[in-house]
This record gives structure tokens, C-alpha cells and sequence, in this order.
């Protein structure tokens, strides 16, 4: 991980090339007017992201905003360098650019979900909303029941994790939904839900044991 004192070059970094960047037309990733220097520095920013070499790819987007500063895709990939790092403010800022020149449900998934490591449920929440109106994904509705468990509202909790849980293939979201239905009360569903985890993966330890504990009156 990167030292603080990257972080702390990085954020004056973001201030001055933001307050520098023109207000011409940008240049757009894949289409015909995009530069051959642009389509290199997003390669090689990329490339540096997926090695994790945070602080290159880091630099390399903000020359890439210097050129194209609409780029939301640059924008995004620098809050998840941030939250990677847990600057969770800075983070905060960049999906919420991201999100406002590129409304879809991955934006405001990565914005909800900094908010949520933020300990900012109520906007978590918000941000998770907005996401379903582009796409309905598990992932959203699982990022909602965790948010609302953390606000004390198991109901709404189970309301979520029951939709993430529609088609049932991913076992984090079964075994979400089995502890939400546990703590209503719900211990029929709990069972029902372990079963259906064991059947994803016989080797689950967490569901095998739920399983094996006694019913309780």
C-alpha cells in the first residue's frame, strides 16, 4: 500500500490539475478523435491499476483528465485508488464526479459503498437507490440490506437481501439474507436459505453449523 505521504502529494495533485483543466471539448476514449497519446496514457494507466501500482496510475489518470477532463471511466478509477487506500473523502468526491458525467448503477455502487465504509448509511443508501434506476443488479440490493442492518432495520434488511437473492447463485448474498431471516426471528427461512448455500458449496462451514444447532423455542 501506498505511503501516506503519496496520499497526501496526490490529493494537491487532484486540486491542481482540476483547477487547471480546460473548458474545450474532450477527447472521448474509442472514438475517432481520440489521440494517440490519450488511447497510450489509458493503457498504461490501466495496466499500472490492475498491477496495483496505485501511485503511476494515479498520475497517469490525471494526465489522461488533464486532456479529457469529462472522462468519467479516469474518474472512478481514481476513487477506487482512494477508497483502496481509505481516503474515503477524496474517494467520496471522485464517484460523485463520476457519477454525475456517467449516471449507472457501477458509479453509484462504488459511491454507495464508500459512503457505507464512510459509516454515511443514509447517503450509502441514497446513492444505492440511485444505482437501481439504471440497473437492478444482486449486488446493489445485497449493498442495501447490509447498509439498513447497519441502521438498525432488520425488515428492510431482509426486503433487500430477498431481492439479491431472486436468483439465487451467489452464496454472500444467501448467507446475508439466512443471518437477516435469523435475526427476526425468521428461523424456517434461516434453514431453508442454509440448505440452499450447502447445495452452492456442500463445504460451507459457516451454513453446515446453522444447520446442526438446535431450534430454540
Amino acid at each position: 500500500m501506498l505511503e501516506v505521504v503519496f496520499f497526501a502529494v496526490a490529493v494537491a495533485l487532484v486540486g491542481h490539475y482540476l483547477r487547471q483543466m480546460s473548458p474545450g471539448r474532450p477527447a472521448r476514449v474509442g472514438a475517432k478523435t481520440v489521440s494517440g497519446e490519450l488511447t497510450q496514457l489509458v493503457e498504461y494507466a490501466d495496466r499500472a491499476y490492475l498491477e496495483k501500482k496505485y501511485l503511476s496510475a494515479e498520475k497517469l489518470y490525471l494526465k489522461i483528465l488533464k486532456i479529457d477532463h469529462k472522462n468519467a471511466s479516469a474518474y472512478r478509477r481514481i476513487g477506487l485508488i482512494y477508497s483502496a487506500q481509505r481516503k474515503y473523502p477524496d474517494a467520496i468526491e471522485s464517484f460523485q464526479v463520476a457519477a454525475h458525467l456517467d449516471p449507472s448503477a457501477v458509479n453509484y455502487y462504488n459511491l454507495g459503498v464508500t459512503y457505507y465504509e464512510n459509516a454515511n448509511y443514509i447517503k450509502a443508501i441514497a446513492a444505492f437507490d440511485k444505482g437501481l434506476i439504471f440497473d437492478q443488479t444482486p449486488d446493489l440490493y445485497d449493498a442495501i440490506g447490509r447498509t439498513q442492518l447497519n441502521l438498525n432495520h432488520p425488515n428492510e434488511a431482509v426486503e433487500a437481501f430477498e431481492k439479491a437473492t431472486a436468483n439465487p447463485k451467489n452464496k454472500q448474498h444467501l448467507t446475508h439474507l439466512a443471518e437477516a431471516y435469523e435475526l427476526v426471528g425468521k428461523k424456517d427461512l434461516a434453514k431453508v436459505t442454509y440448505e440452499k448455500i450447502l447445495k452452492i458449496d456442500p463445504k460451507d462451514v459457516k451454513a453446515a453449523r446453522a444447520l446442526r444447532r438446535p431450534a430454540t423455542v
